[in-house]
């Protein structure tokens, strides 16, 4: 719903002291239905002080813009089980003898970035799901004509997170896309909801002060793995995985993705 609440008392703007009252949610619903009007509409002399009394919008178009919109793609599969425990095999078969590579992963087992060349036949199956996140954000960031030019290049590994790890502060910045699938979440923490929860950082600097009404711009980000489901997110978005308190290891592979331009193929690598 998009009401107003009731009349705001001593609200001060542009130097003059103003009540503002409420015209009801379904005034001001059409109000921020409308376009942008390309000049403010003036009545009065310039630097006029508004007339007292009720302040009125009624010649005004208005329209609350989202600006500097973030997109995270979210897909579940639910038909997962045959692929996961397959993937899941796999990894955990690779892992005792496989080297291990730090990253950000704090108490727990990263793989080199090779396991889209692995020769197990679950790969396939989860390139095809990277894919359909690589159409979707394309699709959604209007980039269809120039991606058809170009093509994408995508590398992945294996993550194992046992009990008290976690992923620090990190991003992918070299890349367009970046995500994570989650073939097997390990045990169920209900004391604590943070849980291995991958946590996104609002990428808008200065953002905590100063105070605004309703606190709009401190909003967390964050997401409960889901054995079958894919996040898929920009390369440069700051996050982090909670400190996972299950005792059953916790898997999933992670992803980058780059876009190579019209005439690079083969030039950069991911």
């Amino acid at each position: 719903m998009c009401g107003l609440a009731p009349a705001v008392p001593g609200l001060q703007i542009g130097g003059y002291q103003m009540r503002v009252q409420s015209t009801g949610a379904e005034a001001f619903c059409r109000q921020a239905a409308g376009a942008l009007s390309d000049s403010p509409r003036r009545t009065g002399s310039e630097g006029a002080a508004p007339p007292s009394g009720r302040v009125t919008t009624a010649m005004a178009k208005q329209q609350v813009l989202p600006a500097f919109v973030t997109p995270i793609w979210s897909s579940m599969w639910d038909d997962s089980a045959e692929l996961n425990a397959g993937l899941r095999r796999m990894i955990l078969a690779r892992a005792p003898k496989a080297p291990q590579t730090h990253r950000s992963n704090i108490g727990g087992w990263h793989s080199e970035q090779d396991l889209l060349r692995w020769q197990e036949p679950e790969v396939p199956h989860f390139v095809e799901r990277i894919k359909s996140g690589i159409n979707a954000m394309t699709q959604a960031t209007n980039g269809l004509q120039e991606a058809a030019a170009g093509g994408f290049m995508m590398v992945a590994w294996a993550n194992l997170l046992y009990q008290g790890g976690y992923n620090q502060v990190h991003d992918h910045n070299r890349y367009a896309w970046s995500g994570v699938y989650y073939v097997d979440i390990g045990d169920e923490t209900p004391g604590d909801d943070l849980s291995g929860r991958i946590e996104f950082i609002d990428p808008r600097v200065g953002i905590g002060w100063p105070k605004v009404p309703g606190d709009p711009f401190k909003q967390r980000t964050l997401f409960k793995p889901e054995a079958g489901r894919m996040f898929m997110f920009p390369g440069w978005l700051r996050h982090y995985v909670h400190p996972y308190k299950g005792e059953k290891p916790r898997i999933s592979i992670a992803f980058n993705v780059a876009f190579n331009e019209p005439g690079e193929s083969g030039k950069r690598q991911p």
